[in-house]
Protein backbone atom coordinates (compact mmCIF):
# COMPACT_ATOMS: atom_id res chain seq x y z
CA UNK A 1 0.00 0.00 0.00
CA UNK A 2 1.72 3.18 1.16
CA UNK A 3 4.90 3.49 3.18
CA UNK A 4 3.93 7.08 4.04
CA UNK A 5 0.96 5.85 6.05
CA UNK A 6 2.73 4.90 9.29
CA UNK A 7 4.66 8.18 9.00
CA UNK A 8 1.40 10.15 9.00
CA UNK A 9 0.16 8.37 12.10
CA UNK A 10 3.47 8.63 13.95
CA UNK A 11 3.93 12.28 13.05
CA UNK A 12 0.37 13.15 14.08
CA UNK A 13 0.87 11.45 17.44
CA UNK A 14 4.12 13.37 17.89
CA UNK A 15 2.24 16.53 17.04
CA UNK A 16 -0.15 15.97 19.93
CA UNK A 17 2.84 15.68 22.27
CA UNK A 18 4.17 18.93 20.81
CA UNK A 19 0.85 20.60 21.55
CA UNK A 20 1.15 19.53 25.17
CA UNK A 21 4.58 21.09 25.53
CA UNK A 22 3.52 24.30 23.75
CA UNK A 23 0.34 24.62 25.80
CA UNK A 24 2.16 23.87 29.04
CA UNK A 25 4.14 27.07 28.76
CA UNK A 26 1.94 30.04 29.62
CA UNK A 27 2.46 33.29 27.77
CA UNK A 28 5.64 34.56 29.44
CA UNK A 29 6.44 38.18 30.12
CA UNK A 30 10.24 38.02 30.00
CA UNK A 31 11.81 38.50 26.54
CA UNK A 32 13.90 35.31 26.76
CA UNK A 33 10.90 33.23 27.79
CA UNK A 34 8.76 34.80 25.04
CA UNK A 35 11.45 33.93 22.51
CA UNK A 36 11.54 30.32 23.75
CA UNK A 37 7.76 30.05 23.50
CA UNK A 38 7.87 31.49 19.98
CA UNK A 39 10.51 28.91 19.03
CA UNK A 40 8.39 26.11 20.53
CA UNK A 41 5.35 27.27 18.59
CA UNK A 42 7.41 27.54 15.39
CA UNK A 43 8.74 24.00 15.88
CA UNK A 44 5.20 22.67 16.35
CA UNK A 45 3.99 24.67 13.30
CA UNK A 46 6.79 23.10 11.22
CA UNK A 47 5.70 19.66 12.45
CA UNK A 48 2.10 20.45 11.51
CA UNK A 49 3.19 21.40 7.98
CA UNK A 50 5.07 18.11 7.74
CA UNK A 51 2.02 16.11 8.85
CA UNK A 52 -0.17 17.99 6.37
CA UNK A 53 2.28 17.13 3.59
CA UNK A 54 2.34 13.45 4.62
CA UNK A 55 -1.47 13.35 4.84
CA UNK A 56 -1.79 14.85 1.37
CA UNK A 57 0.65 12.24 0.04
CA UNK A 58 -1.49 9.55 1.69
CA UNK A 59 -4.60 11.01 0.06
CA UNK A 60 -2.92 11.13 -3.37
CA UNK A 61 -1.66 7.56 -3.05
CA UNK A 62 -5.04 6.14 -2.14
CA UNK A 63 -6.84 8.31 -4.71
CA UNK A 64 -4.68 6.73 -7.40
CA UNK A 65 -5.31 3.27 -5.92
CA UNK A 66 -9.08 3.89 -5.98
CA UNK A 67 -8.86 4.98 -9.63
CA UNK A 68 -6.78 1.92 -10.45
CA UNK A 69 -9.26 -0.32 -8.62
CA UNK A 70 -12.17 1.08 -10.61
CA UNK A 71 -10.37 0.50 -13.92
CA UNK A 72 -8.96 -2.98 -13.27
CA UNK A 73 -9.72 -5.98 -11.12
CA UNK A 74 -8.58 -4.98 -7.65
CA UNK A 75 -7.73 -8.61 -6.86
CA UNK A 76 -4.76 -8.27 -9.22
CA UNK A 77 -2.95 -6.00 -6.75
CA UNK A 78 -4.69 -6.48 -3.39
CA UNK A 79 -4.72 -9.80 -1.58
CA UNK A 80 -7.29 -10.89 1.01
CA UNK A 81 -4.54 -10.50 3.64
CA UNK A 82 -4.35 -6.79 2.81
CA UNK A 83 -7.91 -6.29 4.08
CA UNK A 84 -6.77 -6.67 7.69
CA UNK A 85 -3.93 -4.23 7.13
CA UNK A 86 -6.28 -1.69 5.57
CA UNK A 87 -8.80 -2.13 8.37
CA UNK A 88 -6.11 -1.53 10.99
CA UNK A 89 -4.89 1.51 9.09
CA UNK A 90 -8.42 2.92 9.11
CA UNK A 91 -8.75 2.34 12.85
CA UNK A 92 -5.43 4.07 13.47
CA UNK A 93 -6.33 7.05 11.28
CA UNK A 94 -9.69 7.38 13.03
CA UNK A 95 -7.88 7.24 16.37
CA UNK A 96 -5.57 10.03 15.25
CA UNK A 97 -8.58 12.08 14.15
CA UNK A 98 -10.24 11.63 17.55
CA UNK A 99 -6.99 12.49 19.32
CA UNK A 100 -6.52 15.65 17.28
CA UNK A 101 -10.13 16.65 17.82
CA UNK A 102 -9.67 16.50 21.58
CA UNK A 103 -6.18 18.03 21.63
CA UNK A 104 -5.55 21.17 23.66
CA UNK A 105 -4.19 23.46 20.94
CA UNK A 106 -2.53 26.84 21.49
CA UNK A 107 -4.65 29.62 19.98
CA UNK A 108 -1.76 30.65 17.70
CA UNK A 109 -1.84 27.22 16.03
CA UNK A 110 -5.60 26.72 15.72
CA UNK A 111 -5.78 27.49 11.97
CA UNK A 112 -2.95 25.07 11.21
CA UNK A 113 -4.53 22.51 13.52
CA UNK A 114 -7.76 22.64 11.53
CA UNK A 115 -5.79 22.22 8.30
CA UNK A 116 -4.07 19.09 9.60
CA UNK A 117 -7.37 17.66 10.79
CA UNK A 118 -8.91 18.21 7.35
CA UNK A 119 -5.89 16.72 5.57
CA UNK A 120 -5.95 13.58 7.72
CA UNK A 121 -9.73 13.25 7.28
CA UNK A 122 -9.37 13.45 3.50
CA UNK A 123 -6.63 10.83 3.55
CA UNK A 124 -8.70 8.56 5.77
CA UNK A 125 -11.66 9.01 3.45
CA UNK A 126 -9.60 7.78 0.50
CA UNK A 127 -8.30 4.81 2.50
CA UNK A 128 -11.90 3.99 3.46
CA UNK A 129 -13.02 4.11 -0.18
CA UNK A 130 -10.18 1.82 -1.20
CA UNK A 131 -10.88 -0.56 1.68
CA UNK A 132 -14.54 -0.67 0.68
CA UNK A 133 -13.66 -1.60 -2.90
CA UNK A 134 -11.21 -4.27 -1.74
CA UNK A 135 -13.68 -5.66 0.79
CA UNK A 136 -16.40 -5.91 -1.88
CA UNK A 137 -14.03 -7.79 -4.18
CA UNK A 138 -13.43 -10.53 -1.62
CA UNK A 139 -16.78 -10.72 0.16
CA UNK A 140 -19.57 -12.92 -1.15
CA UNK A 141 -22.90 -11.11 -1.19
CA UNK A 142 -25.49 -12.61 1.13
CA UNK A 143 -28.79 -13.33 -0.52
CA UNK A 144 -31.75 -12.86 1.77
CA UNK A 145 -35.09 -14.46 1.06
CA UNK A 146 -37.66 -11.70 0.82
CA UNK A 147 -41.40 -11.87 1.20
CA UNK A 148 -42.05 -8.44 -0.31
CA UNK A 149 -43.07 -8.30 -3.92
CA UNK A 150 -41.41 -6.02 -6.43
CA UNK A 151 -44.65 -4.07 -6.72
CA UNK A 152 -44.82 -3.67 -2.93
CA UNK A 153 -41.26 -2.32 -2.80
CA UNK A 154 -42.03 0.09 -5.64
CA UNK A 155 -45.11 1.30 -3.78
CA UNK A 156 -43.08 1.80 -0.59
CA UNK A 157 -40.41 3.76 -2.50
CA UNK A 158 -43.08 5.97 -4.09
CA UNK A 159 -44.70 6.62 -0.71
CA UNK A 160 -41.33 7.45 0.88
CA UNK A 161 -40.47 9.82 -1.96
CA UNK A 162 -43.80 11.62 -1.63
CA UNK A 163 -43.36 11.91 2.13
CA UNK A 164 -39.82 13.28 1.79
CA UNK A 165 -41.06 15.89 -0.68
CA UNK A 166 -43.83 16.87 1.77
CA UNK A 167 -41.32 17.21 4.60
CA UNK A 168 -38.93 19.22 2.45
CA UNK A 169 -41.69 21.63 1.44
CA UNK A 170 -43.07 22.03 4.98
Amino acid sequence: MSKATPAVITAALGLMVGYDSAVGAAAPSEPVARNERHQDLQRVADNIHSVISDARALEATYTSLVKRATNTDIRAFVSPDDLGTLEELLKNLRGVEVGLKGADVPAELMDLHMQVRRAIAKGRSRVAAFYSLAWQAYTEPKVVAARASGEGLRSLADHTTRRLVELANA
